[in-house]
């Protein structure tokens, strides 16, 4: 049904089947909120807009923060680009809003998705792996990569997400882009 985990820019164990489609936030429903159900990212970005958003039930407590950061960021980001003051309140306007961060050089939505089968590109919040680079680290789990430095296994336990969603690797890419510090070279 995919690609195996090697061919994606998501470094991810072979069983972990929502990374192994492409998974494009722009255009396909893979974040659930209250009482909406699952929406794209334009699409909820669209009912932000319109204060029509209760929760995130996969979204962890600590992740919290962060997602909050990334949508302010993202909504500020697309609306200066554009010109814009004033958020829209439709899900194709927030979506070309997105697109314009990233056109023309990655018309296929590259950025926006979990994965992608040329490694060489980005993924949505993974820098393009160059060519030849060999990567040593793998992430069997979302949970691996966001779990607070200061909770030593013992409030955020790791790698328990074994049966985990596409949201649950945006919240943790999201929280580890957004809050977690540089650990070298050898970080995911």
């Amino acid at each position: 049904m995919g690609r195996s985990a090697s061919q994606c820019n998501l470094v991810a164990h072979q069983g972990a089947s929502a990374v192994q489609v492409g998974i494009n936030l722009l255009t396909e429903p893979w974040i659930r909120t209250e009482p909406h159900g699952a929406v794209s990212l334009p699409g909820l970005l669209a009912l932000l807009s319109r204060d029509q958003v209760d929760s995130f039930p996969a979204l962890r407590r600590h992740q919290q923060p962060a997602w909050h950061m990334f949508l302010v960021q993202l909504a500020a980001l697309a609306l200066h680009h554009a010109g814009m003051i004033h958020p829209p309140e439709s899900e194709d306007d927030w979506r070309d809003l997105l697109r314009g961060l990233t056109l023309p050089e990655f018309s296929a939505d590259e950025p926006w998705c979990l994965c992608v089968p040329d490694r060489s590109k980005p993924a949505f919040l993974q820098p393009p792996v160059p060519v030849g680079k060999k990567l040593s680290k793998t992430a069997t789990t979302p949970d691996v990569l966001d779990v607070l430095i200061t909770s030593r296994n013992h409030s955020v336990k790791q790698q328990i997400a074994w049966q985990a969603e596409a949201e649950d690797w945006i919240f943790s890419l999201v929280s580890l882009q957004t809050t977690a510090n540089y650990g070298g070279g050898s970080s995911y």
